[in-house]
C-alpha cells in the first residue's frame, strides 16, 4: 500500500477494423422476412408474452412479433440452478426448434440483451457459424410503422 497518486503512462490504441457479421441490422431481418429462405432463422428469444401479443413491453410500440419468427425463451438453455444446460441439451433445445448448425440464426429479443446471451449459447458453447444478434431488436422494430408485425395473440407453443 502507499499514499502516493499514480499517474498512468499514456497510451497509444487503433481500432484495425471491426466485425460485424455478429451483428444484424433491420435491413437484413427485413429482408429475411420478405424473402423467406429456408436456410435461415428469425428467432424470437422474448418471453411468451411478448412473443404471442399478448403483453406489450416497454418500449416497444406496437404488440407482437417479427413475421415468421420461431419462439424460443432465452432462459430455456438454462438449469434451474441458473447454469447452462450441456451441450447435448442445448443442441436438441434448438434443433426442436428447427435451429440447426447449418442455418443462418438472426435473434431478437426487446432490447438485443437476451438475443446476445442466446447468441453465445450458439456461437460459443455450441459452435454455429452463422450467428447474428438483431441488437435494435424489438423496440427498434415495433417503432417503424413501415414494418410488417405478426400481433394476433397465438396458441401457447411451448
Amino acid at each position: 500500500m502507499t499514499d502516493r497518486i499514480s499517474v498512468p503512462e499514456e497510451g497509444h490504441f487503433q481500432i484495425i477494423g471491426t466485425e460485424t457479421g455478429k451483428l444484424a441490422v433491420m435491413a437484413e431481418v427485413l429482408a429475411a422476412v420478405e424473402q423467406p429462405d429456408p436456410g435461415t432463422v428469425i428467432l424470437d428469444v422474448r418471453e411468451w408474452p411478448e412473443f404471442s401479443g399478448a403483453i406489450q413491453a416497454p418500449g416497444a410500440a406496437r404488440r407482437g412479433r417479427v413475421p415468421g419468427a420461431v419462439w424460443l425463451y432465452w432462459a430455456d438453455t438454462l438449469n434451474g440452478d441458473q447454469t447452462l444446460k450441456t451441450t447435448g441439451e442445448l443442441k436438441q433445445l434448438f434443433a426442436a426448434k428447427g435451429i440447426t448448425p447449418d442455418k443462418r440464426v438472426i435473434i431478437y429479443c426487446q432490447a438485443g440483451v437476451r438475443a446476445a446471451h442466446t447468441s453465445y449459447v450458439l456461437s460459443e458453447l455450441i459452435g454455429y457459424k452463422q450467428v447474428q444478434n438483431y441488437a435494435g431488436s424489438w423496440a427498434e422494430w415495433s417503432q417503424n410503422r413501415e414494418l410488417p408485425v405478426d400481433s394476433g395473440q397465438i396458441a401457447v407453443n411451448k
